[in-house]
């Protein structure tokens, strides 16, 4: 029952995601006035994200020559065999110029339908103020609806967190701890990697921003709740745009 409880929230929870983030970043940018205002929050965006970025995958590298996990026994066979299985960085940069509208929605290609809405919302900037107008309110509308829905999903967050942790437990007493003694140092890694990141750098962030970190991490409780148990970034999307509006008082602009 719980298996299939929590996946049926995150199933909800990935429907609405991919066309959240198509009509957040329409709805937005053709509500904006010129291109200096795209500007300004892309050059805003772009600086936290790679800044940020630079600080984990040094966080974890620095960790990972301390603590070398690679002596545990998991073996650096199967960390190579494990990383070539990922996508390479062409394949990436391909999959942000999709082919068929269609299947990039389908496929849940994020970049794909990243690129689709910013041509999209670039092209009705470009359009006269009725048509404009029309189509900003519109897409507006549309995005405003997917928030009622993501509002209706939050009332089952109580039952979903329930089915998630009794999951998580399930998972934990089935597991054979022989071999999980093996992989120690790999999760001791992992987590103090997460912990210096999130309870360390992300705060110093808020810190320096003049915003709380307590008072931020209490208004995002949800949404990190849905990540941390669902170990899915698109499936809490919905709910992290939601808390970050509602409960920290973000701009529809910046949220989304």
């Amino acid at each position: 029952a719980a298996d299939s409880i929590s996946k049926i929230i995150v199933n909800l929870l990935s429907l609405i995601s991919i066309p959240m983030i198509f009509l957040s970043i329409v709805s937005t940018i053709s509500g904006m006035q010129n291109m200096d205002e795209i500007k300004l929050l892309g050059k805003e965006v772009l600086k936290y994200t790679i800044l940020t970025t630079i600080i984990a995958a040094s966080i974890g590298l620095i960790l990972f020559i301390i603590i070398n996990p690679a002596q545990s026994g998991i073996g650096l066979r199967g960390l190579s065999e494990s990383a070539g299985e990922g996508e390479g960085y062409l394949s990436v940069v391909l999959s942000m110029f999709p082919s068929n509208v269609v299947k990039t929605f389908n496929d849940g290609n994020v970049m794909g339908v990243v690129f689709i809405a910013l041509g999209l919302s670039l092209s009705i900037l470009t359009l006269p103020t009725k048509n404009k107008d029309i189509l900003h309110d519109i897409f507006s509308s549309l995005f405003a609806a997917i928030l009622k829905i993501t509002t209706v999903i939050i009332y089952l967050m109580p039952v979903a967190v329930c089915a998630f942790i009794s999951i998580f437990i399930h998972n934990l007493a089935g597991q054979d701890w022989n071999n999980i003694n093996s992989l120690f140092w790999y999760v001791i890694t992992v987590l103090l990697a997460n912990v210096i990141q999130g309870l360390i750098v992300l705060p110093l962030f808020l810190l320096f921003k003049g915003i709380s970190p307590i008072r931020a991490f209490k208004g995002m409780s949800q949404a990190l709740t849905v990540a941390f148990f669902s170990r899915s970034s698109g499936a809490a999307l919905p709910i992290t745009m939601q808390n970050a509006q509602q409960n920290l008082g973000v701009s529809e602009r910046v949220s989304k």
